[in-house]
Protein backbone atom coordinates (compact mmCIF):
# COMPACT_ATOMS: atom_id res chain seq x y z
CA UNK A 1 0.00 0.00 0.00
CA UNK A 2 1.18 3.83 -0.29
CA UNK A 3 0.88 6.84 1.48
CA UNK A 4 1.94 10.15 0.66
CA UNK A 5 5.60 9.08 2.06
CA UNK A 6 5.82 5.17 2.32
CA UNK A 7 5.02 2.17 0.26
CA UNK A 8 4.47 -0.34 2.85
CA UNK A 9 4.68 -4.28 1.41
CA UNK A 10 3.77 -7.73 2.73
CA UNK A 11 4.24 -10.99 1.28
CA UNK A 12 2.45 -14.42 2.55
CA UNK A 13 2.82 -17.86 2.30
CA UNK A 14 0.57 -20.05 0.93
CA UNK A 15 -1.24 -20.33 4.50
CA UNK A 16 -1.30 -16.52 4.61
CA UNK A 17 1.33 -16.10 7.23
CA UNK A 18 3.32 -13.44 6.87
CA UNK A 19 6.83 -14.19 5.76
CA UNK A 20 8.37 -10.59 5.02
CA UNK A 21 7.78 -7.04 4.61
CA UNK A 22 9.14 -3.89 2.55
CA UNK A 23 9.40 -0.04 3.73
CA UNK A 24 10.21 2.52 1.03
CA UNK A 25 10.56 5.88 2.31
CA UNK A 26 9.94 8.10 -0.96
CA UNK A 27 11.23 10.73 0.98
CA UNK A 28 13.99 9.68 1.72
CA UNK A 29 14.43 6.60 -1.20
CA UNK A 30 12.46 8.03 -3.92
CA UNK A 31 13.93 5.03 -5.78
CA UNK A 32 13.59 1.86 -3.73
CA UNK A 33 16.98 1.16 -3.31
CA UNK A 34 16.47 0.80 0.82
CA UNK A 35 14.30 -1.59 2.65
CA UNK A 36 13.99 -0.12 5.96
CA UNK A 37 10.97 -2.11 7.20
CA UNK A 38 13.32 -4.19 9.57
CA UNK A 39 14.45 -0.80 11.35
CA UNK A 40 13.59 -0.87 14.94
CA UNK A 41 12.48 2.83 14.95
CA UNK A 42 10.12 1.71 12.07
CA UNK A 43 8.34 -0.85 14.04
CA UNK A 44 5.17 1.49 14.81
CA UNK A 45 4.97 2.65 11.50
CA UNK A 46 5.28 -1.26 9.74
CA UNK A 47 2.35 -1.72 12.24
CA UNK A 48 0.39 0.75 11.80
CA UNK A 49 0.83 0.66 8.27
CA UNK A 50 -0.39 -3.11 8.28
CA UNK A 51 -3.42 -2.33 10.32
CA UNK A 52 -4.45 0.27 7.58
CA UNK A 53 -4.22 -3.18 4.69
CA UNK A 54 -5.89 -5.05 6.95
CA UNK A 55 -8.73 -2.58 7.37
CA UNK A 56 -8.50 -1.81 3.52
CA UNK A 57 -8.33 -5.39 2.31
CA UNK A 58 -9.43 -7.43 4.94
CA UNK A 59 -9.71 -11.10 3.60
CA UNK A 60 -6.23 -10.65 2.01
CA UNK A 61 -4.25 -12.90 3.95
CA UNK A 62 -6.64 -15.71 3.34
CA UNK A 63 -6.82 -14.77 -0.06
CA UNK A 64 -2.83 -15.73 -0.21
CA UNK A 65 -3.90 -19.38 0.48
CA UNK A 66 -5.99 -19.48 -2.05
CA UNK A 67 -3.50 -19.55 -4.97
Amino acid sequence: MRTDRYRYIEWRDKKGELVARELYDHEADPQENQNVADRPENAALCEQLAAQMKAAVPNAAAAAGRR
